[in-house]
């Protein structure tokens, strides 16, 4: 689909252009779905231990049957994973979702990573686009720049770069 091939080039150019921290070179994908993205992770940085996760069992053993990775059922609001486990997390559309607490998430986020890790997020924008397609894949939120920068900052991110 249209959509995610774009939305997994742009994710792929950003994990190309980060280097991994000394702490670690294991990548997360948290929320990974069925591991489209986690797949592609996995072939664009072979020198990263891509992992993935997400909240759906299903879509855990699809992921790791398309991805060839280890994969994880388990919440972004309590990662099982230990402190500084992580140079890199990708986090696609998941903020954004129905179940979801985005500071508690942040704030796993944050402790998983090591020093100088780097967190990539993708999230939809502007309330006011808020439509039917978001309530049938339970997204209850869409964002600022302003919004996010915020609450990257009350989590402990340092912002590097930010869009539309």
């Amino acid at each position: 689909m249209w959509w995610f091939a774009a939305l997994h080039a742009n994710l792929l150019l950003l994990g190309r252009r980060i280097e991994a921290p000394d702490a670690g070179s294991r990548l997360l994908d948290a929320g990974c779905g069925t591991g489209g993205l986690l797949a592609r992770l996995s072939c664009a940085l072979p020198d990263r231990d891509a992992i993935g996760l997400d909240a759906d069992p299903f879509a855990c053993e699809r992921a790791a049957a398309k991805s060839g990775r280890p994969v994880c059922a388990g919440s972004v609001n309590a990662l099982p994973f230990a402190d500084g486990a992580f140079g890199a997390i990708v986090s696609a559309d998941v903020l954004c979702h129905e179940g979801v607490d985005e500071r508690a998430a942040l704030a796993q986020f944050h402790r998983v990573l090591c020093e100088h890790g780097v967190l990539i997020l993708n999230l939809p924008a502007y309330s006011w686009l808020m439509s039917a397609h978001d309530k049938a894949v339970a997204n209850v939120r869409r964002y600022t720049r302003r919004r996010v920068a915020r609450l990257l900052e009350s989590a402990g991110f340092r912002l590097l770069f930010a869009s539309y």
